[in-house]
C-alpha cells in the first residue's frame, strides 16, 4: 500500500529477517526497497504488531516513502 505495508507469502521470514528495525536500531542500512507494478497496489493492508513495513517502494508509475 502507499505506506509501504506488504503482503506477504505467510511464512513469516521477511519479518523475522528484519525484525531488528521494529527494535530501534541504531543504523538504518540495509534500507528495504520493494519493486511492484502499480497495479499490485492496494487501498490498506492491515496489519500486525510484527509486521516489518519496507521503507520505499518502486513502480513504474509512483515512488512511495515511508
Amino acid at each position: 500500500d502507499a505506506a509501504c505495508h506488504r503482503l506477504g507469502a505467510g511464512g513469516g521470514y521477511y519479518d523475522r529477517s528484519f525484525a531488528y528495525k521494529s527494535r530501534g536500531a541504531s543504523w538504518r542500512r540495509p534500507r528495504l526497497v520493494g519493486v511492484a507494478f502499480e497495479c499490485q497496489r492496494v487501498d490498506l493492508i492491515q496489519t500486525q504488531q510484527w509486521d516489518v513495513s519496507m521503507d520505499a517502494v518502486v513502480t513504474e508509475q509512483q515512488l512511495y516513502l515511508r
